[in-house]
Formats: C-alpha cells, sequence, structure tokens
C-alpha cells in the first residue's frame, strides 16, 4: 500500500515528452534536493497492478485508485485536460534568498510538473493570485496554485504563490536544469523506468541530517535512562547508535547522489540503483572500474542451486581493502571504552595482507540443511596470488577474535566469543586442511535473543580451510570439513563444470549481466524455514519446520564504476508469491499452537 500512496501523492505528479531533449529533466531546477517521476502515469499504473495482482487483496488496480485521487485534487473537469499518459514529477528545491528565519524548511519548494493538454482550459474559470499564478480551486475550497511551464502546468500547495512565481523565473531565465548536471546513462534510465526516483544527498543531508541525529540523541536520553532504572537489554543499543549515527554521517557526507529505477511487469518488478560518490573522499576511493569485470565467470561453476544466497565477484583487492579499512575506523564508534591504536593498526594490516594475497576472483554460498543448532553453512572458495600469506591471514585473523578490541566490540551484542585454532592440521589429496571453532555464550542464556541464538548456532561453529592450485577453499559451519574436501576436490579436478540452473536463470534475468563484475541470487523463503522454527516461544517449545516450497530467487548484479556503482536487481513476481504464501503458512502455524494451548488450559483443573 505503501508504493500507491507514493502514486498518489506523485499523483499530482510530474512530466515531459521525452524523445527529443527530455522537457520534464528540463523544467526540473539543478539544484533539486530530490526528483520523484512516473512516465507514462496511466501505463505505469496499469503495469504497477500486472504485478501486483495475486499478491495483494482481489480487485485492487493502481491506476484508478491513482485517477480517483487525482479527480479528488482537481476536480472531475479539470481532469480532463491532463495527459494521463504522459509524464508526471515531484521535485524539491530550496530557493536561495529566503524570507526569514523560519524554521529549515521555510525556503523549501516542492513543486509538480502535470501534462496538459491546454494549459488555459485547464486553469478556466479559477481564481488569478497575480503575476502568472492561478490558484486552483475544488468544490469552493483552494487546493493548489498553478503557473504555466509550456505543456505543463507547474503546481504547489495554497500559499506557496511567491515560491511557485521565483521557481518559474528560475526555469525562464535558463538557470542549469537536472538535465544539465545528470549523466548520459542517469537521464536514460530516468527517461525509460516507470518509476524513478532521485536525490542529491549532498544537498538534503543539511536539512535530514539534524532531524535524524536529534531523534537519535532523543533514544540515547531514553537508553540512559533506562539503564539507571536496570531496565537495559543485553544488546548494548547505545553503542549500536554510535556505530550508526557515525555511518550515517560518513555516507551522508560523502554521497552525491543516488537514482533508483523501478519497472514493474507481470513477471517480475526490475530496479535499478545507482549511486554516486563525492570526489575525493574516503567512500569514492573505495570505488574503482574493475579492469577484469569478467573474472567473476571463473567463480560461477562453485556456486550450486538451493542456497540462500550464492555470489561470484571480480575482487578489486586494493577496493576492497579501502572498504574494510573504513569500516575499522568506525569500530571504536560501538566501543565505550579506549580503543587501542596498535590493536586498530595490527588490523589494518592484516586487511591488507588478506586482500593483497588475493587474487581476480571469489565465490560464496550460503546454505542452510537440515534442522538443529548449527544448519547453516557458509563456503567461499577464492583465487589467491599468494597461498602462503592468505593461509596465514585466515589463521591471524581468527586469533583477533581473541582480542581486547573484539571482546568488547561483540559485547555489544551480548556476546562473548572466543575462537580456537588447531595447531594441528590434516592433509587431504595434498592439501593442508587447516581447522578452528569460534564459540560463543549469551549474556542471558534465557533471553528470547539467546535462545534464538542457541537454537540457529549451537555453541559456535566450526572453521575449515586449505589452499592449492592457485584457489583458497574457506568453510564455516555446519559439517565444515565435508565441504571443505567437497570444494577440494573440485579444483583438483580443474573446477566446476557449467553453471546451476538458478545462477543460469539470474544470469537471463539481469539485462548485460555479462558486463557485471558481481552477480548473485537470494532466497528468503529458504531463511524462512531456516529460521521461524528457532523463534523461542513462550512456553518453551519451538514450532514444527516451515518447509515453505520455493523455487523463485531475487537476482542482482553489481557495476562499479570510478565515481560510484550500479546494482541492478530482479524480483520475480512468483518469488513474492513464495514469500506470501510461507508467512500463512507460519500464520497457520501459530493460531493452531495458540488453539492448542487454550485446549490445555480449558482441561486443567
Amino acid at each position: 500500500m505503501a508504493a500507491i500512496s507514493l502514486v498518489a501523492t506523485a499523483v499530482w505528479a510530474v512530466d515531459a515528452e521525452q524523445p527529443r531533449g527530455d522537457r520534464v529533466l528540463q523544467l526540473t531546477p539543478a539544484e533539486s534536493l530530490f526528483c520523484v517521476r512516473v512516465n507514462n502515469l496511466s501505463g505505469a499504473l496499469s503495469q504497477a497492478t500486472e504485478f501486483l495482482t495475486g499478491i495483494v487483496p482481489d480487485g485492487f488496480d493502481a491506476r484508478t485508485m491513482a485517477m480517483a485521487k487525482l479527480s479528488e485534487m482537481m476536480g472531475q473537469e479539470r481532469m480532463e485536460q491532463v495527459r494521463q499518459r504522459g509524464n508526471f514529477t515531484m521535485f524539491g528545491v530550496m530557493l536561495p534568498n529566503g524570507e526569514g528565519n523560519q524554521g529549515p524548511f521555510a525556503d523549501l519548494f516542492v513543486g509538480i510538473l502535470v501534462p496538459v493538454k491546454d494549459y488555459d482550459a485547464f486553469v478556466g474559470g479559477d481564481s488569478p493570485a497575480g503575476r502568472g499564478v492561478v490558484t486552483i480551486d475544488v468544490d469552493g475550497q483552494p487546493r493548489a496554485v498553478a503557473a504555466r511551464c509550456g505543456r505543463f502546468a507547474l503546481l504547489s500547495w495554497p500559499g506557496a504563490e511567491d515560491k511557485l512565481r521565483r521557481v518559474r523565473r528560475m526555469l525562464r531565465d535558463e538557470n542549469a536544469s537536472l538535465g544539465d548536471v545528470l549523466s548520459a546513462e542517469e537521464k536514460k534510465l530516468a527517461a525509460t523506468a516507470p518509476i524513478w526516483l532521485y536525490a542529491d544527498v549532498e544537498k538534503a543531508s543539511v536539512l535530514v541530517k539534524p532531524m535524524v541525529f536529534g531523534k537519535l540523541e532523543q533514544i540515547r536520553a531514553e537508553l540512559k535512562k533506562a539503564s539507571e532504572k536496570g531496565d537495559m537489554p543485553i544488546v548494548n543499543l547505545e553503542g549500536i547508535i554510535r556505530f550508526y549515527g557515525a555511518l550515517l554521517d560518513m555516507v551522508t557526507n560523502e554521497t552525491a547522489s543516488v537514482a533508483v529505477g523501478v519497472m514493474p511487469s507481470a513477471d517480475a518488478c526490475r530496479v535499478t540503483f545507482a549511486m554516486k560518490a563525492v570526489p575525493g573522499t574516503k567512500l569514492a576511493g573505495t570505488m574503482a572500474a574493475v579492469p577484469h569485470a569478467s573474472a567473476y565467470k571463473r567463480a560461477l561453476g562453485n556456486l550450486h542451486d538451493g542456497a540462500v544466497i550464492n555470489f561470484a565477484a571480480a575482487m578489486d583487492g586494493e577496493a576492497w581493502e579501502k572498504s574494510y579499512h573504513l569500516f575499522i575506523d568506525l569500530m571504536p564508534k560501538m566501543i565505550d571504552a579506549e580503543v587501542s591504536q596498535a590493536e586498530l593498526a595490527d588490523l589494518r594490516e592484516l586487511i591488507s595482507k588478506s586482500f593483497g594475497a588475493m587474487g581476480e576472483s571469489l565465490s560464496f554460498s550460503f546454505v542452510t540443511g537440515g534442522e538443529g543448532p548449527g544448519m547453516f553453512s557458509m563456503q567461499y572458495v577464492f583465487e589467491v596470488e599468494d597461498e602462503a600469506a592468505m593461509e596465514d591471514a585466515i589463521r591471524d585473523g581468527l586469533h583477533v577474535v581473541n582480542s581486547e578490541m573484539y571482546r568488547k566490540f561483540m559485547e555489544n551484542f551480548g556476546l562473548q566469543t572466543r575462537a580456537a585454532v588447531e595447531s594441528d592440521t590434516e592433509t587431504y589429496r595434498g592439501v593442508r586442511i587447516n581447522a578452528a571453532r569460534l564459540t560463543f555464550e549469551t549474556d542471558d542464556e534465557d533471553s528470547p535473543q539467546g535462545q534464538m541464538i542457541a537454537a540457529l548456532w549451537g555453541g559456535g561453529f566450526d572453521y575449515r580451510w586449505g589452499v592449492t592450485d592457485g584457489h583458497c577453499v574457506y568453510v564455516i559451519g555446519k559439517e565444515a570439513d565435508k565441504h571443505a574436501r567437497d570444494l577440494i576436490d573440485q579444483i583438483k579436478a580443474g573446477g566446476a563444470k557449467g553453471v546451476c540452473a538458478e545462477m543460469k536463470a539470474a544470469l537471463d534475468a539481469i539485462p548485460n549481466s555479462e558486463k557485471a563484475d558481481a552477480v548473485g541470487t537470494f532466497n528468503y523463503v529458504r531463511i524462512l524455514n531456516a529460521t521461524l522454527s528457532a523463534m523461542p516461544l513462550a512456553n518453551g517449545k519451538n514450532l514444527p519446520p516451515l518447509n515453505a516450497p520455493t523455487e523463485g530467487n531475487v537476482a542482482f548484479a553489481a557495476f562499479s564504476g570510478e565515481d560510484g556503482f550500479t546494482i541492478e536487481m530482479v524480483l520475480p513476481k512468483k518469488h513474492v508469491v513464495e514469500i506470501k504464501s510461507a508467512f500463512e503458512s507460519f500464520g497457520k502455524q501459530m493460531k493452531e499452537l495458540e488453539k492448542q494451548q487454550t485446549e490445555a488450559s480449558s482441561e486443567q483443573p
């Protein structure tokens, strides 16, 4: 329903005809903080309805609902002058030389470009508000103010007459438009996606950050009160808030813009997410076009059907190293005590050593199997340039778990962890298999969090790793030794042959997947099957396994660039229906459990 609300607001929408130069972008100020655009409003809403049929209640029609809302806002007679197959756009811009200190949003103008057949007929009979602005009345009440912009009516809310004149003057004086600052790829997405959203993060953060950080301070004050009363949860929420606050500050300071294109159809909804970093920032330093993007194809054969997550990527060791260093810089924010700079320096050095030893491709599978604690398995295979350095780096990385810094870090989540790295190794087909076990305990094993962790992971999980023939095999979790040996067999046989059916379907679904530098799949139903039965119940019982059937997967691919990246995602309708069915089955299980509890209570004397 949130999507409908968006469209119904965008409903007052915005547009322009595209072929010969995008008129909508030309009528959107370059300084816009955000822009929401619906291309071919009638067609886009019909496509959304096709995708949502079978997911939402019967009889739902996005187009009918949106048009009814538009009629309510503008009046039915005025709607006859609206080009419903035109492109609608809503944008927000901060106007210069404001009218005094009246709050952060005093100079914000939000306008809606509505494509019209005849502007004079559209506003005919409405009350002039002076200097080209008209007040639109519906049933005797002012609903909007409007001004002519070519074949569009630029609308805003009553009371914004002066701002509307100023924006119209900006556009008329040939100031730069949004179309002048977007790249060719960004303009193509804006023109072709049925629904397009854009935000200038660098500009918008000036308005948004004070509100967000103000709210975080309120939460922190409430946590302090709870702590004084002894009501704090076992998780250190204050430390987590500090961490994510610092992360938000960095991302908003160093992200230039984000854009999202939504393309629904009867069978799937495709989403394109594009992000650009501010040049010269640390975040920008983590982004670069991968010089050997096609290397991911060498890792595809390591993936198999039935996984929760499958992922294959071309490795850019330098960019990944910088990304991890950014995370290390943020770690002290989550720790109350002083953090040793020597420990941080050692961790950075270890990260550099690890990525320096890596080769050009990596594969990762996250799979579930069986019931009971420790049901998960994480399986990595990556190419290596320096086998000895990689083997040592993994061992040294596990020893970090026993450091004082890591101990304090994990305390935020109510966990005490310890890694035991075995000095003795086994040899299989000439490959040394290293072993370790990570154990952890919760501060309160009887808490819902503690019970769920125990149900999912037991007391910890096993690690196995080894290097051979220019590859490293690294397995964590259930049956680690068996999976490690299977992967070694595969490498010794010259690598897996072919691509599994689920990954092949993902590659076919993603446009230009052959040019990506990372591809993968995600199956939400499989994680539900594994985790819902582990939910702690009040009576100490557990739900039976969900075992919801699933065949579909979310497919995704990443495309890197010098100043940002693009992620393509395809959400099959089939998988959304599977998720819906899984939750319906879960609801039936809960109702049956409640029924049994009620009957048991009634039988007690």
